[in-house]
């Protein structure tokens, strides 16, 4: 019982965050899409 508990506690806190940080994800990744290439080819 406590495992269940504890999980949903689990979710009801991290799906609110991913949430809120999905639309700087979506930013950020053109972002990281554009610097990976740039730091392989530095390497």
């Amino acid at each position: 019982m406590h495992g269940k508990i504890k999980g949903k506690s689990y979710w009801h806190i991290v799906l609110p965050r991913l949430a809120v940080n999905m639309p700087r994800l979506a930013v950020e990744m053109p972002v990281l899409a554009v610097k990976v290439p740039v730091l392989a080819e530095e390497f």
